[in-house]
C-alpha cells in the first residue's frame, strides 16, 4: 500500500507542475507566425480575387457566344424575310 502511495504522490506532483514556457520561445514562434502570415497572405488573396474574376469573365463570355448565337439566328430570319419580300415584289 505503501508503494501505491508514493506512486500516486509522484503523479500529483509531475501533473501539478506548471508547464513554463520560455518567453523567447514563445517570441520566436509567434514572429514565424506572422512571416508565414505576411508570405502566404497575400498568395490566397491574388488566388481568392483571380478565381472570382474569372467566374466573371466566365459568365461574361457565355453572355457572348449567346448573343452571338442570337445574332446569327437574327440574320438567318432577317435573311428569310428579305427573300420572302423581294419573291412578293416579283409576282406582282
Amino acid at each position: 500500500m505503501r508503494e501505491k502511495d508514493l506512486l500516486l504522490d509522484s503523479l500529483h506532483e509531475v501533473q501539478q507542475e506548471d508547464i513554463n514556457i520560455p518567453v523567447k520561445n514563445l517570441y520566436i514562434t509567434l514572429s514565424l507566425i506572422a512571416i508565414i502570415l505576411l508570405i502566404l497572405g497575400p498568395k490566397i488573396y491574388l488566388t481568392n480575387h483571380i478565381y472570382y474574376e474569372s467566374l466573371g469573365y466566365n459568365s461574361r463570355q457565355n453572355q457572348y457566344d449567346t448573343l452571338k448565337e442570337e445574332n446569327i439566328f437574327l440574320q438567318q430570319q432577317l435573311e428569310k424575310i428579305n427573300f420572302e419580300n423581294d419573291s412578293k415584289d416579283i409576282t406582282f
